[in-house]
């Protein structure tokens, strides 16, 4: 367990300063629209204010959707690309240059009959 804390920590410090005050920022906020959301829906406000209600929920929406974006799918991102440059065939190049420069030779070869 405090390995994982430890691999949390040493991510949060290489994370990008302007997406470090996007999460702090969009978390607070979307956990404050949340819990006016839960409070106004427990004493009936939102019951004849539809546009409101859309309006509120769509803005909490959008502050967890960007945390979403930003760390979820920027972590898959960074890890597909770890794996591509970890996997790089040949010397850095490509694998469909490679593939195209081992196949070059054998398509001029059979026209050249």
């Amino acid at each position: 367990m405090g390995t994982r804390i430890q691999a949390i920590r040493r991510w949060w410090k290489h994370t990008p300063d302007p997406v470090r005050w996007v999460a702090y920022i969009c978390l607070p906020l979307g956990a404050l629209t949340l819990g006016l959301g839960v409070y106004g829906d427990g004493h009936g406000w939102w019951d004849h204010r539809g546009f409101l209600t859309n309006l509120m929920s769509s803005f909490t929406s959008l502050l967890f959707g960007v945390l979403t974006a930003l760390f979820v799918l920027g972590g898959l991102g960074d890890a597909q690309n770890q794996a591509r440059t970890s996997a790089a065939p040949l010397g850095g190049q490509s694998r469909g240059t490679a593939v195209r420069d081992r196949a070059h030779p054998r398509v001029q070869c059979r026209y050249r009959r």
